[in-house]
């Protein structure tokens, strides 16, 4: 074969290599960033569904993936919290505060007085601790013990005559540094049936239980209380 014949063979093998190329061009897929070499067209990454979203973020249990987990097990994106809208937040109800009471985390029994230490001045009865307390109405029977329970109702009032605490049926434990000294020692003494009012300087009061501002510090406290029941 002479050498033109020969030349224009291998320019026809060379023609034919590039046309085979040319119709099998590589593309690549977005979605999966592998090679895509079955058609000419590129490949647009799906779109992905809801219902698909929300299973990237609580995960695959039939692939393996855990609760909480998102797409190949990375952990799902958390959303940062925004600060509420002053509007929605003032019409929002406030938490209502707590009232005062008598009682008081216990401590050891008071000591208490013997009716032979008070002095009266009218109708005030005033003790060595600085107690004092009126007898509205006498009751009848026996006064309770330490140890007793009473249920008594009250009225709390600052001198003032400001309410800052009443209920209609409390029982409590007396004697027995339960309640506030200034209960121990007005309480004890009362007769069922009985009302008193107590007038109980801030010494014999300080442990109230006194949430928010109900009751301004070192303050003399006046309960008028109820002697409803006492039990052993």
């Amino acid at each position: 074969m002479n050498p033109k014949t020969l030349l224009i063979a291998a320019l026809t093998l060379v023609a034919i290599g590039c046309k085979s190329k040319s119709d099998s061009t590589i593309t690549f897929d977005t979605a999966t960033s592998m090679p895509n070499a079955s058609s000419g067209a590129t490949q647009s990454a799906p779109v992905p569904q809801p219902g698909q979203i929300l299973q990237q973020q609580q995960g695959n249990p039939q692939l393996g993936q855990p609760q909480g987990m998102g797409q190949a097990g990375q952990p799902p994106q958390t959303q940062v919290g925004t600060k509420m809208d002053p509007a929605v937040a003032a019409k929002m109800p406030e938490m209502p505060k707590s009232t005062p009471s008598p009682e008081q985390y216990p401590t050891d029994p008071p000591v208490i007085p013997p009716p032979s230490s008070w002095k009266r001045h009218g109708d005030t009865v005033v003790t060595p601790t600085g107690l004092k307390w009126i007898d509205l109405k006498p009751g009848e029977g026996n006064t309770p013990i330490a140890g007793d329970f009473v249920t008594v109702s009250y009225i709390g009032m600052l001198t003032d005559g400001k309410e800052f605490d009443r209920s209609t049926s409390f029982t409590t434990e007396i004697g027995k540094g339960t309640v506030i000294p200034g209960w121990d020692e007005g309480v004890i003494s009362m007769k069922k049936g009985g009302k008193r009012r107590l007038i109980i300087p801030s010494k014999l009061g300080a442990r109230a239980v006194s949430k928010g501002d109900a009751i301004p510090p070192n303050r003399t406290l006046v309960y008028d209380i109820d002697m409803m029941l006492i039990q052993k």
